[in-house]
């Protein structure tokens, strides 16, 4: 094993699974020298590098930063994407570094914020509209850690920074080696912001050109963004606090002020921040990988889980993509093409993994020839970045009917309706991961949404076959189950049907999730699907699904007050008790309650709900339960003490959300 090994914390377990090796396809990787199984740990890394993607002070984690400098750099950064060929500087919701899709870390854009707190700061409009922005501007700053000005104060730190030799480990796009890479919009962008920024910022002025642009596509082309939670623990300043208490009543909404949504709070914020990892990023990349990374941000580690079987010499793959539904072009949203331009924009090579060179079941429209209802129409790949024209003039073919067909047939795409509708359902993904949704944009989903959903131009219609017609069933669930009896209360929401609606359309999102992203392939195809990323992309309804189900079946406690001294009952012995909302540490056991004294009691399921609620019986008993177990083991007794809290808290997903809730269902079907 070579050097460059401080980084990482397996170091035997690593060294004794895997070799780094130059393969044609995929260039220098790693690859399993002995055979691997489910829930085995391949690597276990901590950042060489570590930055926040969007500094708003000096800190450790941005020691240089100040707003002049950043804003000197931003307004580089934007004059030259002006240039960019429209291909890469899309909009923003469809292609863009890794992320800058995190956005504001509470689910809006800049422009929103901007517009909330009613300020007029046009650079933040501006900026929130860039592809590049705060990707490139961020890893300048990082590189000023490295060289640092030679007029600039010495900054005292205890962190150890990469040494030259240790950035020469990274791979990067050099035009002096291969001269295609010169006419690559992102490398020249880069390329030209980095001179432009030597040439007029002093504190660029003593680094060389070749030096700074190397740094950023080595950070665009190796890192990994991560999600640290800060929380506030110790009282700032009193003028900062009366600072936030400002912000606060400039973000509060008198519609929503008191509702279940709750305030803004400002003690915990999510801080997206860019990790550059020695030998997390020497994986190879593919759509259905075969390990699962996560990262513990108590340790600081990234973790690589092995979540197929392996045999020696298989080639180790991660995924360089998004894998949760909050972009297009990740595992969950978009199509092969979508997940294409966005390797090749952002990180330099054309995807040829089995997904991509598949059939792209993403991306199904009605077959024009045959029954549109049951029959799907797919195309195998997609258009490879910077093609404008397709070489195969009838790419398209019917699963069913065996026809093919040219893109002309179906006017959803060339129409541009495709493009219009991804659009608006990240706008409302956005909206409903936020911590406190605006009502003025959650009111109108339904309605929205479900228009959506009944058009009948052949333009306009939404494919069933089609990612956007399950991700429009998400939201609408989620609206449904959670926004709805949210605002207006949950007897309201059975009374109107809203709660059966929910759970229907949760189905249909869990249906597309097993049957696409699952499995992943046609029947006879070989390959595999993405489990786990379908498993979490699953759970964020099926909690709401466990949740609603639980405060219909779960009637009351009844507690039996015994006093020696009174034989007399009161109205005190029969208690209404109530649920909350589960959590990952639910307190739901799989065994009744030692006290006799205490018995929850449950009543059945409505009819209409039967089918629902049985179809996420079995999704979670026969897919979701063993893969957790495969993957994470047991229970967090049996992993190792660096693993432990990520371990945990699947655990308490799996015995104290799923588990709990199977026995109750085996319970309450007992009582038909």
């Amino acid at each position: 094993m070579p050097a460059y090994t401080r980084t990482i914390v397996n170091k035997d377990n690593f060294t004794d699974a895997t070799e780094l090796k130059d393969l044609d396809n995929v260039g220098r990787s790693l690859v399993a020298i002995r055979d691997l199984k489910p829930g085995d740990v391949v690597l276990r890394e901590k950042p060489l590098l570590q930055y926040l993607l969007r500094p708003t002070c000096r800190s450790s984690l941005s020691p240089y930063y100040s707003k002049r400098l950043w804003n000197e750099i931003v307004v580089i950064v934007l004059d030259e994407e002006k240039h960019v060929s429209d291909k890469v500087a899309d909009a923003k919701s469809v292609i863009q570094f890794p992320g800058a899709d995190i956005e504001n870390g509470d689910g809006k854009n800049e422009n929103d914020v901007a517009n909330e707190r009613g300020t007029d700061d046009q650079s933040i409009l501006t900026e929130s509209n860039s592809s590049f922005c705060p990707g490139v501007p961020a890893s300048m700053l990082a590189y000023l850690e490295i060289s640092p000005p030679p007029y600039w104060h010495p900054i005292k730190s205890t962190k150890q920074l990469p040494t030259k030799n240790e950035l020469d480990f990274f791979y990067f796009p050099d035009p002096s080696d291969d001269h295609t890479w010169s006419t690559h919009p992102t490398i020249t962008l880069i390329h030209n912001v980095c001179r432009r920024a030597i040439d007029t910022i002093r504190e660029f002025s003593h680094l060389l050109p070749a030096d700074l642009s190397c740094f950023v596509l080595k950070i665009y082309s190796n890192a990994h963004t991560v999600a640290l939670t800060h929380t506030r623990t110790v009282p700032t300043h009193p003028h900062r606090r009366d600072r936030r208490d400002r912000a606060a009543a400039n973000l509060s909404d008198a519609a929503s002020d008191h509702n279940v949504w709750g305030s803004a709070g400002f003690a915990t914020h999510i801080r997206p921040t860019i990790a550059l990892m020695s030998w997390s990023s020497k994986f190879a990349h593919s759509c259905t990988p075969n390990m699962f990374a996560r990262f513990n941000p108590t340790t600081g580690e990234l973790v690589f889980t092995i979540v197929r079987p392996l045999s020696s010499g298989d080639l180790l793959e991660a995924s360089y993509l998004p894998e949760d539904d909050a972009v297009i072009g990740g595992l969950i949203c978009g199509s092969t093409e979508s997940r294409r331009d966005r390797l090749w924009s952002y990180k330099f090579f054309l995807c040829r993994c089995a997904r991509c060179e598949a059939w792209d079941r993403s991306r199904g429209m009605a077959c024009p020839s045959c029954a549109p209802e049951s029959a799907i129409v797919l195309r195998r790949g997609g258009l490879c970045p910077g093609n404008s024209t397709d070489l195969n003039p009838t790419p398209w073919r019917c699963l069913r009917c065996r026809e093919f067909f040219p893109l002309t047939a179906f006017p959803f795409i060339t129409s541009g309706q495709e493009r219009r509708v991804e659009s608006v359902l990240m706008a409302f993904s956005a909206e409903l991961r936020d911590q406190k949704p605006r009502p003025s944009v959650t009111q109108m989903m339904e309605t929205y949404l479900v228009g959506m959903l009944a058009e009948r131009d052949p333009q306009r219609t939404i494919p069933q076959g089609h990612w956007t017609y399950a991700q429009i069933h998400l939201l609408l669930a989620l609206y449904h189950l959670r926004v709805f009896p949210g605002y207006f209360g949950r007897a309201l929401a059975m009374s109107t049907g809203k709660i059966e609606r929910g759970l229907e359309e949760a189905v249909v999102y869990l249906r597309w999730l097993d049957g696409v992203v699952w499995v992943g392939r046609e029947n006879g195809e070989g390959g595999a699907g993405n489990a786990m990323a379908a498993f979490f992309a699953g759970w964020k309804i099926a909690k709401e699904m466990i949740w609603m189900v639980d405060e219909e079946i779960a009637v009351k406690k009844v507690v039996v007050i015994t006093d020696e001294k009174d034989d007399v009952a009161s109205d005190s012995d029969y208690v209404t008790g109530g649920t909350t909302t589960p959590s990952l540490s639910a307190n739901i056991t799989t065994t009744p309650a030692a006290d006799p004294s205490q018995e929850q009691i449950l009543r059945p399921l409505p009819a209409s709900w039967a089918l629902h609620v049985e179809y996420l019986e079995t999704i979670i008993r026969d897919r979701w339960l063993p893969l957790l177990r495969d993957v994470f083991g047991e229970g967090p007794g049996v992993v190792t003490s660096g693993e432990a809290q990520d371990e945990a808290v699947v655990h308490e997903i799996a015995m104290g959300e799923m588990v709990p809730f199977l026995e109750k269902m085996r319970k309450v079907k007992g009582l038909r």
